[in-house]
């Protein structure tokens, strides 16, 4: 039973992007509502079966983040910044690519 013990490390593991430099040098962001404390949301998308690539009714799920004020969602007063996170359809970009 001893060989099944795992062995937790407490040393710190490589930074995550999400840690990789100082809070106080970004840009805050605001809603337009002028919000600025948002959480996760999920948007939820069913594909009918002549539209799904799979041929079957399929439910595509799209990450993004919603006002605690208003609870819109990805709706970001417009900057410079802003702007790069999203595709011309108003769509946030997949990580890495904005």
């Amino acid at each position: 039973m001893q060989n099944f013990k795992k062995v937790v490390s407490m040393k710190p593991g490589p930074k995550s992007p999400m840690q990789s430099g100082p809070i106080t040098l970004g840009t805050q962001i605001e809603c337009n509502c002028g919000g600025t404390i948002f959480q996760m949301g999920i948007q939820i998308f069913y594909l009918s079966p002549v539209i799904s690539p799979t041929g079957k009714p399929h439910i595509n799920q799209m990450p993004g983040w919603v006002c605690c004020s208003c609870r819109k969602m990805n709706d970001f007063k417009e900057t410079p910044e802003i702007s790069e996170l999203f595709d011309d359809s108003g769509k946030l970009k997949p990580i890495g690519m904005a």
